[in-house]
């Protein structure tokens, strides 16, 4: 269908045309005319979600560490739901009334109750703005003073629902796990108080310090006493073949020259013996002191020996002094070996006294450690839950209080106009509904035509060629 074909039948069929572009418009207006006007009223809330987390949740942690802190869309998106939920908006029906809110719905009971809550939630829009922590809501009724009556009594009801959803009773159990812990404590101190009276410890540290001191004192007394031990030992061996050696009895010559040379050789004879005595029980043999001085031992019996032949016929005999020292000596050494041998050994017994001491000492620590390690942790466990228990209970006086973190900034206010109906939309829908309907028409006359409006759609349906057409008078 050409342009023209279509403007010429709207000329021919203009009559139709105006009624079916009328008809929806009116019915626009009529709509219009009879709708219910709607009212809305908005408030502001203001949000406390900088660095929130849920305190109850921190609370009651175990670990000893701050909870996860929620983010602002997390706690913006919950206040949400809170707001918007169909708890909150039965409550809020119930507070003002089914009656006054949907008289049309008043006596149907549950099933009113649910629609009101449909329509309830349809009505109430919420929206965060954006980049801050406030909350818009506005709710649609049939008059300013609804409006505003349903949104003050929607945001005293959402402030409590707020509290009863972040109030968590938590000191009956926080009350439990401190005296949990408390009777843990006592029965781990009391076990230490036991232990340290049985093993008789107290200051482990500074004991073990003057036991080791001791230890290594004693160890080296024993060790002066049995090298003592020794070297008397060897001295008294010593002693012993120099005895076997020297004669008890001496002879003694007259007061002549030759006479007092022979007995500074024999005094001096005794003092080299008493020198190599004293030099064997300190040096081996081959000292090279113990050496010299036996050679010169050598010599002066030599000279001695051939001296007494000499004086063969003039001498006399007399108690060795030499033979009487070297018995003294024997019975110093023997007085002295057996008591440092006694003391060595009773030393050694305080040694392995010291030693099992020591033993238990080590046995008392380790389990002394792991019972105050237990008892540390206990400690610890019990003041973070003291400060838990006190921090609950601030809160639960928070709430009690109903201090909550929801601020409103802007009290409900309704405007005079209504917001619907909107004679803009009705006007674009009655107009557009309108041209569809002329639309429609063309479509229609077109396809039902019986005359033709053209020569050419004479030509096409008859394929007979037109040879004249006349205008329309």
């Amino acid at each position: 269908m050409s342009a023209r074909e279509i403007i010429s039948l709207l000329f021919r069929e203009r009559i139709a045309v105006l009624i079916a572009f009328m008809i929806p418009i009116l019915l626009a207006i009529g709509m219009y005319t009879v709708a219910k006007p709607s009212y809305q009223a908005t408030a502001k809330l203001l949000l406390g979600t900088a660095g929130k987390q849920d305190n109850k949740a921190d609370v009651s942690n175990n670990s000893g560490q701050n909870g996860p802190f929620t983010t602002k869309q997390e706690v913006v998106n919950s206040e949400l739901e809170i707001l918007t939920s169909r708890d909150l908006a039965r409550a809020t029906i119930d507070d003002i009334g089914m009656s006054t809110l949907y008289p049309a719905l008043a006596d149907k009971g549950d099933a009113g109750m649910e629609v009101a809550v449909e329509g309830f939630s349809k009505s109430l829009a919420v929206k965060p703005v954006k980049a801050s922590d406030i909350l818009e809501v506005g709710f649609d009724a049939a008059s300013p003073a609804l409006a505003q009556t349903v949104l003050s009594h929607l945001i005293e009801r959402y402030q409590q629902k707020h509290i009863e959803v972040y109030s968590r009773s938590l000191s009956g159990f926080l009350d439990a796990q401190v005296a949990g812990f408390e009777h843990q404590l006592r029965q781990i101190e009391n076990e230490i108080a036991d232990l340290k009276a049985a093993k008789a410890v107290f200051q482990i540290t500074d004991e073990r310090r003057q036991l080791l001191d001791s230890r290594t004192t004693i160890a080296q007394t024993i060790s002066q006493l049995r090298s003592r031990s020794a070297e008397l030992e060897n001295r008294l061996v010593q002693l012993h073949r120099i005895k076997k050696e020297t004669p008890e009895a001496l002879r003694l010559y007259s007061e002549t020259e030759q006479s007092d040379a022979l007995e500074r050789a024999r005094s001096q004879l005794l003092d080299l013996e008493l020198q190599d005595t004293q030099l064997s029980a300190r040096f081996s043999d081959t000292n090279r002191a113990v050496q010299n001085v036996r050679q010169q031992i050598s010599i002066l019996k030599d000279y001695v020996v051939q001296q007494e032949k000499r004086f063969a016929g003039r001498v006399r005999t007399g108690r060795n002094p030499l033979y009487d020292e070297i018995n003294a000596e024997i019975a110093r050494a023997e007085a002295e070996v057996k008591p440092a041998l006694v003391r060595a050994e009773a030393l050694e017994q305080d040694v392995e006294r010291i030693e099992e001491r020591l033993r238990t000492l080590t046995e008392a620590e380790r389990i002394l450690v792991g019972l105050e390690r237990e008892r540390d942790s206990l400690e610890s466990s019990l003041r973070t839950y003291r400060t838990r228990q006190a921090d609950s209970r601030i809160l639960e006086d928070l709430d009690r209080q109903k201090i909550v973190s929801i601020s409103v900034i802007q009290l409900p206010q309704g405007g005079s106009r209504p917001i619907s109906p909107k004679p803009v939309i009705y006007a674009g829908v009655g107009i557009g509904g309108g041209m569809a309907a002329v639309i429609v028409l063309v479509a229609v006359l077109f396809a039902f035509r019986n005359t033709y409006i053209a020569p050419e759609g004479v030509e096409s349906s008859t394929t007979i060629p037109v040879l004249v057409s006349l205008p329309a008078r």
